[in-house]
C-alpha cells in the first residue's frame, strides 16, 4: 500500500476504532475520536514505512482494491490490526481467499503465528476465523459498576 492510500482511508480507519470502542463502553464519545487519532499516529508513526507494520490493499480479479489489511510484526507473531473491505457485500465473497493471502505475507514476513483481536459483539467474525483454523486464545470479561 502506498502512503497516498493510506491517507485516503486512514480517517475510516481511525473512525471505525473510535466506534467500536465507543460500541464496547471502553471510551466516551467525547474522547473517542481523540484516543483513536492517537492510538494511530503512536502505531503507524511513520505512516506506511513504520517499522514492523505492513499495510496492504486486496485485490479482486479485475485489480480493483475491495479491502485492506494492516499487520503488525512482533518476533514471530504477527498481529491483524485492521482487516476491512471497502464495500459490505464483498465479504462473503472473498473473505476465505483474502484470509489465504494473510497468511502467506505472515510466511513472507517470516511469522509463524497469526493473531487476531475481535471485539466481543463479532460472532459472525469470530465463527469465520474458528471455521478457518483459529482457536481462541484469550477472552475478557468487563462489567460496569
Amino acid at each position: 500500500m502506498s502512503q497516498n492510500d493510506l491517507d485516503l482511508i486512514k480517517g475510516k480507519m481511525i473512525a471505525d476504532y473510535a466506534k467500536e470502542k465507543i460500541k464496547m463502553g471502553i471510551w466516551s464519545e467525547v474522547d473517542a475520536l481523540d484516543l483513536a487519532k492517537e492510538t494511530f499516529s503512536t502505531m503507524l508513526k511513520k505512516g506506511v514505512d513504520t517499522d514492523n507494520q505492513y499495510l496492504y490493499n486486496l485485490n479482486d480479479e479485475k485489480g480493483e482494491n475491495i479491502a485492506f489489511v494492516w499487520l503488525g510484526k512482533a518476533g514471530a507473531e504477527v498481529f491483524v490490526y485492521n482487516l476491512s473491505f471497502y464495500q459490505k457485500e464483498n465479504n462473503n465473497q472473498y473473505e476465505k481467499e483474502f484470509l489465504d493471502l494473510i497468511e502467506e505475507k505472515v510466511k513472507e514476513l517470516g511469522g509463524n503465528k497469526i493473531s487476531y483481536h475481535m471485539f466481543g459483539y463479532q460472532n459472525d467474525a469470530i465463527e469465520i476465523l474458528e471455521n478457518n483454523g483459529y482457536i481462541v486464545t484469550d477472552v475478557t470479561l468487563s462489567k460496569k459498576i
